[in-house]
Order: structure tokens, then sequence, then C-alpha cells
């Protein structure tokens, strides 16, 4: 059994990804069902709860970055960390913490297209598909087409999060992660990428 803080609850088309730190190991970890699939809408885990967790190895692990999917076994809610007190605990467990511009994240490792939109490619890959990031600019939401974006500078950052959309503030503790491999089915050109997404952040 492992304790893990849930960090994150993000939307996908079919279901929920649920992100968390393992409390012993410091690893970052993604729940999926006992099977190895998705989480359904109505699964149980919420951010700022530990939950006392069995987890295995993904019989179907995904291409790197994305090496923190787990499949949970049997599951035991312990205790809930106030959203006011969620930063601190988060700061005090030691786990590497990106200060500054966007361009620091991930190793460093990410590219940006003309559009302003950041991705990681095959030939650069971070050790993980997420990551936490205190900004150095306010990040400024902006919705069109019914999609939300933050606004950081010159960039772009899709918004894939459940809270509701405010400033966040420079200084701000956030969560990043990858999005999945992908490229345009009709472009051979164009080398598949990984997007940078923002997850939620703490106040």
């Amino acid at each position: 059994m492992r304790k893990v803080l849930v960090v994150s609850r993000t939307k996908m088309r079919n279901g929920v990804c649920v992100g968390g730190i393992d409390l012993t190991s410091g690893l970052f970890v993604r729940l999926h069902t006992e099977h190895g699939a998705n989480l359904s809408c109505d699964a149980p885990y919420n951010i700022g709860e530990i939950w006392d967790l069995e987890l295995e190895s993904p019989w179907n692990p995904r291409k790197a970055p994305h090496v923190e999917d787990v499949m949970v076994k049997s599951a035991n809610r312990l205790e809930v960390v106030p959203s006011e007190r969620l930063t601190c605990y988060i700061k005090g467990l030691g786990i590497p913490i990106y200060c500054g511009p966007l361009e620091s994240i991930f190793e460093g490792k990410v590219s940006f297209t003309s559009r302003g939109k950041g991705y990681i490619n095959e030939s650069n890959v971070p050790c993980n598909s997420v990551c936490f990031w205190i900004p150095d600019a306010d990040l400024l939401p902006n919705e069109s087409s019914g999609k939300i974006n933050f606004v950081y500078k010159d960039k772009q950052i899709p918004y894939v999060g459940f809270q509701k959309v405010n400033i966040i503030p420079a200084g701000t503790l956030v969560r990043m992660s990858l999005a999945n491999w992908w490229k345009p089915d009709d472009d051979t050109d164009v080398e598949p990428r990984c997007y940078v997404q923002l997850s939620g952040w703490y106040n």
C-alpha cells in the first residue's frame, strides 16, 4: 500500500485524469482503474485528499514521458489537506519545483510554435510528463471558441482543469502537464509532439 496525495483532476474526452504524488517515494503517479483504463467522471479522488492505495504497474504502459500511469487495485481515503495549506504541504515534500520563466519547465526541453504553444518532441524528452512551476509573471485567462488558454507574456497555455478561471498571480504554485503524443493525420512532415497544458493551481 502506498500513501498518495491527489494534486490534480483534469478533463478528458472519456473521463477524468487524476494525478498524485507518492508520499513515500516522491514520485508522480497518474491513477487508472484496476484494468488500466481511464477513470470515469465519478471517480472519487479529489485534490488535497490523501489515499492509501494498492498500486500496480500498467499492463499497457505509454511512451515516455508519460511514465506516471499506475493501476489502482484497492483504495482507502485517509485524510484531506485543507486547500489553504496545500501549497505549503507540496513545497514541504522536497520535490522539484521550477521557478521563473515558462521556458525553464520540463528540464528546459520545451519548444514553442509560432503561435506561442509549448511542446516537446521525440528528440528531447523530459523524465516526466508533469511538473510544478512558480511563474514569474501573471497568467491571464483568455477564452475563445469555448476553449480556455492562459496567456503568459507572449505564450499560450491550454487549460484542462475544473477550477473556476481567474487571473493566476505571479508567484502562485501551478501544476503543468504534457498532453499525449499527437500529430495531424494528414501531415506527414510534422513530427509527433506533446503539448504543454496547465492542469491547475493552488491558493
